[in-house]
């Protein structure tokens, strides 16, 4: 689903752990924005750029924003993450699309995931807004593709299906706070 830099291919960007306990080493944090594009949100507390990780092999290089739950969710079997990304259509899906279930139908199809629900159209601030979502194994994606011009904002949030607080927190506190703004 994401591009990696330098790269034709595509990544899913999910961490695994293999249900083995491990330990996340972070450096201080000093970033404190999520910036997308035009589009910015404070990080929310319990949540890192991946940047800011220690080992620095543990980090994609992908053309997206990303950030990670702050502590591992070791019984999750992965890391929940929260990906942005600002392009054109083509540049973030590999596709030319501009309707909503067109854009759900190539996320699916790349991640090999199942749709979750149905995919909705509505509108904020007078811009297209696409929200669905996919399964793939024990994980649940939730997305939404806000096309601002030519360009769309593209938000994933990966998170455990069975449940997970943090995710559905920091991935609602990060939408929320993009939808809101533009710079």
């Amino acid at each position: 689903m994401l591009r990696a830099a330098g790269s034709c291919g595509l990544v899913l960007a999910l961490f695994a752990t293999g249900g083995c306990k491990h330990e996340i080493k972070w450096e201080d944090q000093k970033i404190t924005m999520f910036e997308v594009g035009p589009f910015s949100a404070p990080i929310p507390a319990g949540w890192r750029d991946i940047h800011e990780l220690v080992d620095k092999s543990k980090v994609p290089q992908l053309q997206a924003t990303m950030l990670m739950a702050e502590v591992a969710e070791t019984d999750l079997g992965f890391q929940t993450n929260i990906i942005g990304m600002w392009g054109t259509p083509v540049e973030i899906l590999g596709a030319d699309v501009s309707k909503c279930e067109a854009v759900a139908a190539e996320v699916m199809k790349q991640q090999k995931a199942t749709s979750a629900g149905p995919t909705v159209e509505s509108t904020v601030d007078g811009d297209r807004l696409c929200t669905f979502s996919s399964q793939l194994n024990d994980a649940t994606g939730t997305y939404r593709a806000r096309f601002h011009g030519a360009k769309i904002l593209f938000l994933q949030c990966l998170r455990a299906t069975k449940g997970d607080p943090i995710g559905d927190a920091g991935c609602a506190a990060v939408w929320g706070a993009l939808k809101a703004k533009v710079e």
